[in-house]
């Protein structure tokens, strides 16, 4: 792994490693130190998707990485609306949302469709920040 970030250094990319719930605590630690910029928390076990519900797991990997790093957390996998976002954002420094924004593109969603979405969720976490918004 350390030629591969080197190598992505060297390209001016900078990795961003994912860590998951079944990562052993020590593992946690090496991944977030070579991680660069943030660290990827993969909120559950499985594939990734839209999900009804944050897992619960969600909340225990940040925890346990926030003991190990001082970098920004960013919570990914079933993170697919508003308020997944704004519940997600509770336990992490950021969101990242893959799928939900696929599935709209697969579905035929125009630049408009994406930029309405995108904003939605933007306003959520806004309003997380700063409940007085």
């Amino acid at each position: 792994m350390t030629s591969s970030i080197t190598a992505a250094g060297a390209a001016g990319i900078e990795p961003a490693l994912l860590a998951s719930p079944a990562t052993p605590q020590p593992r946690l630690a090496e991944i977030a130190r070579r991680s660069r910029g943030f660290v990827y928390a993969v909120s559950l076990m499985g594939t990734t998707g839209e999900r009804a519900a944050l897992a619960a797991s969600a909340a225990q990997l940040a925890e346990r990485l926030r003991r190990v790093t001082d970098r920004p957390i960013l919570l990914g996998f079933g993170v697919s609306t508003p308020d997944r976002a704004r519940e997600a954002h509770r336990h992490a420094d950021g969101v990242v949302v893959g799928a939900a924004i696929m599935r709209r593109v697969l579905d035929g969603a125009g630049p408009d469709d994406l930029r309405a979405f995108l904003t939605s969720l933007r306003q959520a976490l806004d309003q997380e920040c700063d409940p007085a918004r």
